[in-house]
């Protein structure tokens, strides 16, 4: 078992292939943009699927985290629904 990493917001215990590669780009995008404090809570969703989402104050960290993300992400798990109604972006 690896040792848990506390990313002050997110915190990872044990590690799947996807947690790892989420915990990887989360750390590369706050040492890039260390000028930005990282939000420490998040909201839930009231759409009754359990999701968090970027407060209201955090959303210029959220803009260009997701703006990072689109640009570097590789793994998308996603619903087959979701994967094929998405737009696609070049």
């Amino acid at each position: 078992m690896k040792t848990p990493v506390d990313l002050g917001y997110i915190k990872f215990d044990s590690f799947t292939k996807c947690e790892e590669y989420i915990k990887d780009i989360i750390i590369n995008f706050n040492e890039i943009n260390k000028n930005i404090i990282p939000p420490n809570s998040f909201e839930k969703t009231n759409d009754g699927t359990n999701r968090i989402k970027f407060k209201e104050c955090d959303k210029e960290y959220e803009n260009l985290f997701k703006k990072y993300h689109m640009e570097n992400a590789i793994l998308r798990p996603l619903c087959k629904n979701c994967n094929l109604t998405r737009s696609k972006h070049s």
